[in-house]
């Protein structure tokens, strides 16, 4: 019995050690299955942490690719911006310089233009020089042979009435009563001097030049040039005119015919006076030549006639009348069947943009218009880059003065403008055109500039 109590005691031992090795396997199994499934977790926990990190690298990697193909396409915009600025530059700049160069080339044009003209003008102004000075002693020399045939005349009068005393004593009481008649009838019938002259006080403008511009075949029609200097202030209309006179003949001035001029806004300091004769109509021979001596310029106010005597030029001066000689032929008028002829008489380019020209016509059977027209020959349409204004003519012969320029507003490619004729055309009060002339002349003109 004690051996089974050992035996069984010995059993319940062992199961009680298995029972415990049991129980110590199954903890360590137990711990070694919670660690595997913390190792799982952890593992898995790493696994979906690296996961996620790489999704956030590949996330972040496209995002930078993204950025990187970004900033390369503005690079390359901005490259080709700044490309085609560059360009622009470049074709601005080549421009520019095509621009510089031609107004360069077109202001070297002009100054040589400009040095030409001058030239011609300085020429062309000796050669009028020496021609007044020629007309000038021509004059000189007329008034001297026309004082030594009157000499002579009055020598063979003299030696005449000698004659005629001797010859017929009888009538030597007669006679001398006859001459002593005459004499007092010329001394009554002599002009008067004329008066001195009153010059204006306290005048500031000036005259700088007097001169004959132009005179007609006939010499009973003058153009008178004035340059001045104007100062004064003749309000609301300055107007300027000259007077023909003869020192001896105090009635002088009133057989010429000529009209005051209002200055105008511009202050033009060079002015044109047409001057016709115009004797008493039963003069007769006594005024078939007649001489001058005086050209006085003044000014005025149009509004209240007040008048200011500026300059007396002294000039010597030779007129015919017009009744005393032929009508002088014209050297180039074209006549219709009415007889209308037209003559280009003076012209004269005062400057770069304006000028003048004279026109002798004979229009029968009413009043009439003339108008200039300045033109290119080969390009006929540039009479429209001029400014003329029809002047109205009397019936009959006469001389007009007719003034043009070019328009400010002339559709010329450049400023400097060229033509080579001048043609003259003469309407009738019906608006016919009676008669045309033209004169082929080298000209350069300029477009005036805005002021």
């Amino acid at each position: 019995a004690e051996a089974e109590a050992r035996r069984i005691a010995e059993e319940k031992r062992l199961a009680e050690e298995r029972a415990r090795k049991e129980a110590e396997e199954r903890e360590k199994a137990r711990l070694r299955a919670e660690a595997e499934e913390k190792a799982r977790k952890e593992a898995e926990a790493k696994a979906l942490a690296e996961a996620k990190a790489r999704e956030e690298a590949r996330l972040k990697a496209e995002a930078e690719a993204r950025r990187l193909a970004e900033e390369k396409r503005r690079a390359e915009e901005t490259a080709r911006k700044e490309a085609e600025a560059r360009e622009k530059a470049r074709l601005a700049a080549e421009a520019e310089s095509k621009r510089l160069a031609e107004e360069k080339r077109l202001t070297d044009e002009k100054a040589k233009a400009e040095a030409k003209i001058r030239e011609e003008a300085k020429k062309k102004a000796e050669i009028e020089a020496k021609a007044r000075e020629a007309a000038q002693r021509k004059a000189e020399e007329e008034l001297k042979r026309l004082a030594e045939e009157k000499r002579l005349a009055e020598e063979k009068a003299r030696q005449e009435a000698e004659a005629k005393v001797k010859a017929e004593a009888e009538a030597k009481t007669k006679e001398a009563d006859r001459i002593q008649a005459e004499e007092k009838v010329k001394a009554a019938a002599a002009p008067a001097p004329s008066a001195p002259i009153e010059m204006a006080t306290g005048a500031k403008s000036k005259i700088t030049n007097v001169d004959v511009v132009n005179r007609s075949l006939d010499r009973s029609q003058m153009t008178i040039g004035v340059e001045f200097e104007y100062k004064d202030d003749f309000n609301p209309k300055p107007m300027m005119g000259v007077d023909i006179r003869r020192s001896s003949d105090s009635d002088s001035s009133r057989y010429f015919k000529t009209a005051a001029m209002e200055l105008g806004r511009g202050r033009r300091n060079f002015m044109l006076f047409p001057v016709k004769f115009t004797p008493p109509a039963d003069a007769g021979s006594a005024f078939a030549t007649y001489s001058t001596d005086r050209v006085l310029v003044y000014m005025m106010e149009a509004a209240i006639g007040k008048r200011a005597n500026l300059f007396p030029a002294t000039m010597l001066l030779m007129w015919k009348s017009p009744a005393a000689t032929a009508p002088a032929a014209a050297n180039a008028p074209v006549a219709q069947s009415t007889g209308a002829t037209l003559e280009i008489g003076d012209f004269k380019q005062t400057d770069l943009y304006s000028g003048y020209i004279t026109a002798k016509y004979h229009l029968p059977g009413g009043a009439g218009r003339i108008r200039v027209k300045v033109y290119l020959a080969s390009n006929p349409t540039t009479a429209t880059w001029f400014e003329s204004r029809a002047e109205p003519v009397a019936a009959g012969r006469g001389l007009q003065l007719i003034n043009f320029s070019v328009k400010p507003d002339a559709p010329s490619p450049t400023d400097f403008i060229k033509a080579d004729t001048i043609e003259l055309e003469m309407t009738g009060q019906t608006g016919k055109v009676e008669a045309t002339v033209k004169r082929e002349v080298p000209m350069n003109w300029a477009r005036p500039k805005p002021q």
